[in-house]
């Protein structure tokens, strides 16, 4: 009986205990049940999709800052608004990513507020560069994306990583626990299964069902990130750093061209499939990511299965351990290969373009219908003194005289407003403004065409003032020249009637007793008539027809001119200071010493008169010159080669312009009647032209009188 009854105890004592196990079992399986389902629920909230999200926003937020840079480098309204409309999809995608990342994120969420604060205090700087490159400040857009932009992208690229590396270690975290729970749950379910199985078979079923259950969550989990990771259009690896192994993902492959199996999953190789230019700033930003913890966002070639390079994007990010050591990097590939192509092609178009319009000596200048300048060669930078950096964006008026720029935007206006204009097409000469102010003729011809953005103008400028210059100069050989043939004919005839009247008066004269009043008569008779010889010689001087033998003698020119001048000191007023500078070693030259001398002492009393007995100064220099090609088109009648210049200054009160174009014409005086002939500047310039030389003179009103004389130096090697 008491065997019995402590068999029945035993057996009551082993029930309890086996019901006591049996319900801790069941108690821990149940948790470990509800905590495997946790489990799954976290990774299908947060592993995953978080760090796909994260990743993403990473991805839009490389893809905005380049996409930003394209903003501002846009130099028409079609790439600007693709440009932004690609900004505002990624920002917009960028935004969708931030809600999901705080519907399943575990974490705290004040790193995903920050983030997005962060996000959003960029797009100011975004709209800034977008208003400045619409308004064609092409230089303060770009300097906005390189500096503040660049800054902000940085600290956002730092808060994202952060974001980043916490995923990925709740991922491993996750993934870990997961594996250690599955297999300790499978484990004690089983013992759980095989006890409850001689209580209830019910209890079993549901256990087991509920086993299945889990594990087919947790493979459509699995199969759910592979078909995210196969399904996103960049290609995943991941580079275990101790090891040295790689994954590559399906796509990773696919863009390089290579099948399952044909890469060795190693980084070394990895590395050697990178262009040999490349590997370099490849390994650079790599070992900075991973010293210093820089971002790693580089483009470089990649070598495909066929032998061809590929233009890549690569970004990544690494894993450290608790000893903040680099164990694990995973990141993404982009295929760039069709940007850089395009890339390529424009800045192929844009060097042809700039080789075209910088080899070009007229400018090339483009505005827009605001008048606001879009394009300017080195052609123009040279006409106008004027850098491109200085004119792109400014209104094509600072060049135009101000009397003529309300003409410019009159027109303009009308032109863009009804597409006519009688200037298209055409060449017309026209003024323009130098950077120093002065003004000077171009010739400008015109062109225009239709954007989207509405009318463009396109102008081809010359500077053409040698060309005025040299025609102002055949001008006055012409006049010159029709007037001295006109002038010598006259006095040829005049001079041939003058004899016998000469002649015959001094025979008269001989018939006629001395003293008496009809000699008298003719004897003044004959002096006018010798004063109307000496004229004709004149006028036959300046005509070039003279019949006078020119006595040219090599001689010093500072020695007759200090001889001419010591002479006209004492003939000028001695309110006029008269003053010399003389270089000794100028040379010799040949010419007649008493021409010479007399266009001196004629200038002199020009000056005298000029001055009307106030005090004023009188010089003279004396230099050598080489005359350049440039020289001799100014100035008429010069030939290259060397020249005794002498230079005659007066501060008398000046000459207009319209005076200076007549200075050399004969008869033509300031004068008054009876008070001068005309003919000494006339004559001066034929003794300088049969001297092989030429006579040039400036003048300003207020200011003075200024002669150049030009008289060829005898060559000592001859």
């Amino acid at each position: 009986m008491k065997i019995r009854n402590l068999s029945i105890k035993f057996l009551i004592v082993m029930f309890v205990i086996f019901t006591f196990l049996l319900i801790i079992m069941g108690v821990v399986s149940v948790r470990y049940i509800n905590t495997l389902a946790s489990q799954i629920e976290k990774i299908y909230r947060h592993p995953f999709m978080v760090s796909n999200a994260v990743l993403e926003v990473n991805i839009n937020i490389i893809s905005m800052h380049s996409y930003m840079k394209d903003v501002a480098l846009a130099r028409n309204t079609e790439d600007l608004e693709v440009a932004i409309s690609k900004v505002r999809a990624d920002e917009k995608a960028a935004y969708q990513r931030f809600e999901i990342i705080m519907d399943r994120f575990l974490g705290d969420k004040s790193r995903i507020l920050d983030v997005r604060k962060t996000f959003s205090d960029w797009k100011p700087i975004r709209s800034q560069v977008i208003e400045l490159t619409r308004a064609s400040r092409y230089d303060e857009a770009v300097e906005i994306t390189k500096n503040n932009g660049a800054v902000h992208v940085a600290l956002l690229m730092d808060q994202v990583d952060g974001l980043v590396d916490f995923a990925n270690v709740k991922a491993a975290e996750f993934l870990s626990n997961s594996q250690s729970i599955h297999s300790k749950s499978v484990v004690e379910l089983r013992l759980f299964v095989v006890a409850l199985l001689a209580l209830t078979g019910i209890g079993t079923f549901f256990v087991i069902c509920r086993v299945r259950t889990v594990e087919s969550t947790l493979r459509e989990s699995e199969e759910r990130y592979r078909y995210a990771i196969e399904g996103t259009s960049d290609g995943l690896w991941d580079w275990n750093i101790k090891t040295d192994e790689d994954y590559f993902s399906p796509r990773w492959l696919e863009i390089l061209e290579y099948q399952e199996g044909d890469l060795e999953p190693k980084g070394e190789f990895f590395f050697s499939l990178i262009h040999p230019e490349d590997q370099g700033f490849v390994d650079k930003a790599l070992k900075n990511h991973l010293q210093n913890d820089a971002p790693y966002s580089v483009e470089f070639r990649m070598q495909c299965q066929n032998g061809e390079y590929k233009w890549i994007h690569s970004r990544g990010q690494c894993t450290r351990n608790h000893e903040g050591k680099p164990i694990r990097m995973t990141g993404v590939i982009e295929d760039v290969s069709a940007r850089k192509k395009t890339e390529s092609i424009l800045r192929e178009q844009e060097w042809r373009y700039r080789s075209v319009t910088d080899s070009s000596p007229d400018g090339i200048i483009a505005i827009n219908s605001r008048s606001d300048i879009i394009s300017w060669n080195k052609g123009a930078e040279n006409i106008f003194g004027f850098t491109a950096r200085e004119m792109l964006g400014n209104s094509l008026i600072i060049i135009i005289p101000k009397e003529f720029r309300e003409t410019h935007i009159t027109g303009l206006k009308r032109i863009t407003e009804t597409g006519q204009a009688k200037i298209l097409g055409r060449t017309v000469e026209l003024t323009a403004l130098k950077k120093d102010g002065g003004e000077f003729p171009i010739e400008l011809t015109l062109g225009s065409w239709k954007g989207n953005d509405g009318v463009y103008f396109g102008g081809f400028i010359r500077d053409i003032t040698v060309r005025k210059e040299m025609e102002k100069v055949l001008r006055q050989s012409q006049r010159m020249d029709a007037l001295g043939n006109l002038a010598g004919g006259i006095a040829h005839d005049v001079n041939n009637m003058l004899l016998p009247i000469i002649s015959l008066t001094g025979m008269t004269i001989k018939d006629l007793p001395a003293g008496s009043r009809e000699r008298k008569r003719l004897e003044k008779v004959v002096e006018a008539g010798i004063k109307a010889k000496n004229l004709i010689a004149k006028i036959l001087s300046f005509s070039h027809r003279s019949d006078l033998e020119v006595k040219r003698e090599e001689i010093n020119l500072n020695d007759l001119v200090h001889e001419t001048l010591d002479l006209l000191r004492s003939t000028l007023p001695s309110t006029i200071t008269v003053t010399e500078k003389i270089n000794p070693d100028i040379g010799m030259v040949l010419c007649d010493p008493s021409q010479i001398s007399t266009i001196l002492m004629n200038m002199g009393s020009n000056t005298s008169d000029a001055l009307e007995g106030h005090v004023g100064e009188f010089s003279v220099s004396v230099t050598s010159i080489l005359v350049q090609q440039g020289l001799a088109l100014k100035v008429s009648n010069l030939k290259p080669g060397k020249y005794a210049k002498i230079t005659v200054f007066d501060t008398g009160k000046g000459m207009d312009a319209q005076t200076l174009e007549h200075i050399f014409d004969p008869f033509f005086t300031t004068k008054k009647v009876g008070e001068g002939t005309g003919l000494g500047l006339a004559m001066s310039h034929g003794i300088i032209t049969k001297h092989d030389g030429a006579i040039d003179v400036s003048s300003k009103l207020g200011v003075g009188t200024s002669f150049d004389i030009y008289i060829p130096l005898v060559d000592q090697g001859e």
